[in-house]
């Protein structure tokens, strides 16, 4: 392996990480949202790929709960880091 590899591997490894970490912490306050808003039986996560999380839902539901995900995942409230600055998503829905 290159330096210059080990040492882009070595930059990137922790925000990956904690990349990682803020999808299944989001993961985790969704559901109890989406529990709570009596969701989760329609509204299922089928996937995470890196720091995505794939639903899938009734499109007619995806509105609505596009706004809850956006809401719970943007909230610091439902994160262990304190960045300083807020955290943005983006919930396209298909």
């Amino acid at each position: 392996m290159q330096y210059e590899e080990m040492m882009r591997q070595a930059c990137n490894s922790p925000i990956q990480s904690v990349a990682a970490d803020l999808t299944v912490m989001g993961l985790v306050a969704v559901q109890r949202e989406l529990h709570r808003e009596a969701l989760d039986a329609v509204v299922k996560p089928i996937a995470t790929v890196h720091d995505s999380i794939l639903f899938e839902l009734p499109q007619k539901m995806a509105t609505r709960a596009g706004r809850i995900v956006k809401r719970i995942l943007e909230d610091p409230d439902h994160v262990a880091y304190e960045f300083g600055y807020p955290v943005k998503f983006d919930v396209p829905i298909k």
